[in-house]
């Protein structure tokens, strides 16, 4: 059986325009590399079927699952003729994965789409609360995705110095390079953290985990607010006799002018270890 859900993790609705954006999740088929999510309207009688873009598409290895995430905007006067404002409208969405298709996704509703909709009034079998919004944290430039990574004990480098990167040096060992990426600091804080967090990504949980990286001495670096570019280096450097695998993140202030988001999903960031 293809076990599929999906959360409402954003929903706004003024006037004729609606925002609504959903995360899928269904088990992992390493051969999809295109899954597809459809929008279908239905308003007096009239009926339209559109593509709900897919901005996001990642694996959850451990538990072998993955999410796709959606969002858009639809302009509901420009999708059906004559519309008005105060018309019911249906909507239900279609998802295509591999050779799964499943029509009227079952969903929940995050409890942030609640919060952010006061009158909204919903049955508590439809609560959902975990309130995972992929679209957000990655389009924004709060998140930089690394997909790929193995499960070893990892070296962990900031270097904000300019200086050449320590991965760079003759005695280590470079396997990849990654450049483009830009990084929005909110908290005086950047954090390396793995997937199932961002499943309940709110501003309380971020400030418990912040604390909690400070206790237990987790991979986090203070700076000041504003936009970075980051450059990441992945591979090996020698430690204690022995070599690590390593990660190197290059730090530098940007501008808002020079802000670009690159949340690229495909780029693996797994490493050849040595020792592991």
């Amino acid at each position: 059986m293809f076990n599929c859900k999906m959360i409402i993790n954003r929903l706004h609705i003024e006037d004729t325009c609606m925002e609504i954006g959903v995360a899928i999740n269904c088990p992992f088929d390493v051969d999809v590399s295109s899954p597809k999510a459809r929008i279908l309207f239905e308003c007096d009688g009239q009926t339209r079927r559109l593509p709900l873009r897919v901005v996001n598409y990642f694996r959850q290895k451990q538990e072998g699952s993955c999410i796709v995430v959606c969002n858009y905007t639809y302009l509901l006067d420009q999708i059906f003729y004559h519309f008005q404002p105060e018309s019911p409208v249906t909507v239900t969405i279609d998802f295509e994965y591999g050779r799964h298709t499943v029509q009227a996704l079952p969903f929940t509703v995050s409890t942030n789409v609640l919060h952010e909709n006061p009158g909204l009034e919903l049955p508590e079998e439809y609560m959902e609360y975990e309130c995972f919004d992929g679209a957000a944290v990655f389009d924004e430039g709060i998140v930089i995705p690394m997909a790929g990574i193995e499960n070893y004990p990892y070296t962990i480098l900031f270097n904000l110095s300019g200086d050449r990167p320590e991965l760079c040096k003759e005695r280590n060992r470079l396997q990849l390079r990654k450049s483009g990426y830009s990084l929005k600091v909110d908290h005086n804080m950047l954090m390396l953290f793995t997937w199932p967090i961002l499943k309940q990504f709110t501003p309380e949980k971020v400030k418990d985990l912040i604390s909690y990286y400070r206790v237990h001495k987790k991979p986090m670096i203070e700076l000041a607010n504003g936009w970075y570019h980051i450059e990441i280096l992945g591979g090996e450097t020698l430690q204690d006799g022995d070599y690590e695998p390593t990660f190197e993140f290059v730090i530098q202030p940007a501008t808002n002018e020079e802000v670009t988001i690159n949340a690229d999903m495909n780029f693996s960031f797994e490493i050849t270890s040595s020792a592991y």
